[in-house]
């Protein structure tokens, strides 16, 4: 009676979703659906690009994706639903944006990118919008292709630069050059240190004889002075002013070799060479003086710093040591079996392939059930490896037949329904999208333990594409 009296309810509901389709689709066309214009845009490549994606323009929503086909050239061929009396100049090109990671439903844009004139004409197919892919950095790097094509350049230039033999050449002999004159500046000053320590006694010696000659004349002077004034004899005189006359003579030889001496022109070339070299000597000092200071002061800051940096070291692993204890405490108040069992649940892993006719595309979803007490979360992939949507949904027992879901559903905020007419035949349905809502029916039947397939109807509110499907469970 129990399997009997479900037959007849599953039957009964079947029949209801049948009315309910055909009358949905007798009345889309006049309640649901808006006057539209169609235009068609031609692609290389439309990757990821499905039925029902946005179409914008300046940002704005215009439209809306009505199918995706391959052309007679080999390439992708769009046909858009535009919002009735909507133009579209001739400047326009669809754009299909690209990215590393296809999470969600793509867009298609439309932008301002060549100086045609004129408005493309609705329904002709003959004269599609052309459109192009859009590089995943184009929105970070605008114009990449240039912008990589001068990196390029610029790094033959900086390569070719440092192979440049004569550069380096260059550069070696400069090197060179600075030591030499490094070894001759050491060598100019051993050699004027060695000059001075041995003259050092003839200058004095020249000094003193100096001396000693401007005593000897004014001792003569002062004796002619007396001289004059004793009034001795007239010959005493002679020969005495005589021999003033001779030290006189002397003395002026002297100071003239004496001023030759000193007006020499290599003297003084040398002299001024030595005291030039001097106030060089100086300044490097007072330099590699101030360089001696400037680094004794960054040996202690750099010293500081490295203390610091080691205390902080420590503190970093100090505090890793008290996370992983707080980590071990936090898991062992977590395991229900106090380190006796297993910590996680039972997973089981769904898998399901599922064809419609719309398009003969072969959609497979992937997704984790995970209990959580009475409840069950599925998290898992809508049309894994292509579009890659998001499934992320808590599942509620109402009674012993129905379930009720509600979460993300294909990257979109889900509601779902199960009903079970028997414990291997339920009723499934999925309700998703706000904007643009669909809803999928399906009536699934259960094989064995591992094995399930079904049948229904994806987009009820829309083209009522029948599906077929099979799925694994384990």
């Amino acid at each position: 009676m129990y399997m009997q009296s479900a037959w007849k309810v599953g039957a009964l509901v079947l029949v209801f979703v049948g009315l309910l389709a055909g009358t949905l689709i007798v009345l889309n066309a006049s309640i649901f659906a808006k006057p539209v214009d169609h235009y068609y845009a031609r692609f290389p490549d439309a990757g990821g690009l499905d039925s029902g994606a946005e179409v914008l323009l300046a940002g704005v929503s215009i439209g809306k994706v009505e199918k995706v086909e391959l052309s007679s050239q080999g390439d992708a061929l769009v046909t858009l639903s535009i919002e009735k009396g909507r133009v579209i100049n001739k400047k326009m090109v669809a754009v299909l944006p690209t990215s590393f990671i296809s999470i969600g439903d793509h867009q298609v844009l439309l932008q301002v990118a060549t100086n045609e004139v004129g408005d493309y004409s609705p329904n002709n197919i003959d004269a599609p919008i052309p459109g192009r892919l859009q590089g995943p950095l184009e929105g970070i790097l605008p114009d990449t292709t240039a912008t990589f094509t001068e990196l390029n350049k610029t790094m033959v230039s900086f390569r070719d630069l440092l192979e440049d033999k004569e550069l380096r050449n260059g550069l070696v002999n400069v090197m060179k050059s600075g030591e030499q004159t490094s070894t001759k500046f050491g060598n100019l000053a051993d050699n004027l240190n060695g000059t001075l320590a041995r003259n050092s006694g003839q200058i004095d010696t020249l000094m003193a004889s100096m001396v000693t000659t401007m005593k000897s004349v004014q001792s003569v002077s002062k004796e002619i002075e007396a001289f004059a004034a004793s009034g001795k004899l007239q010959d005493q005189t002679d020969t005495l002013l005589t021999t003033m006359n001779e030290a006189a003579s002397e003395g002026k030889a002297l100071m003239e070799d004496l001023r030759a001496y000193t007006a020499d022109p290599e003297m003084q070339a040398s002299l001024k060479k030595t005291i030039d070299n001097f106030e060089k000597m100086s300044d490097s000092g007072v330099k590699i003086a101030s360089d001696a200071e400037e680094m004794s002061k960054n040996g202690i800051e750099i010293t500081a710093q490295t203390r610091d940096l080691m205390t902080k070291a420590n503190n970093v692993a100090d505090e890793v040591g008290r996370l992983i204890e707080d980590v071990k405490g936090a898991v062992k108040k977590f395991d229900p079996t106090n380190g006796t069992g297993s910590l996680l649940p039972k997973i089981e892993v769904e898998s399901g392939l599922t064809y419609t006719t719309e398009n003969t595309h072969l959609r497979s979803d992937v997704n984790l059930i995970i209990p959580s007490g009475k409840d069950k979360l599925i998290f898992g992939l809508y049309d894994a490896f292509e579009t890659n949507k998001v499934n992320i949904m808590l599942q509620k027992g109402i009674n012993d037949k129905t379930d009720l879901r509600y979460g993300v559903y294909a990257s979109k905020p889900a509601l779902g329904v199960s009903y079970r007419f028997a414990p291997d035949t339920w009723l499934q349905s999925e309700l998703f999208g706000l904007n643009d809502p669909q809803l999928d029916i399906r009536l699934k039947r259960r094989f064995n333990e591992s094995i399930h397939g079904w049948i229904g109807v994806d987009k009820v509110f829309g083209r009522n594409t029948p599906a077929i499907g099979i799925g694994i469970k384990r």
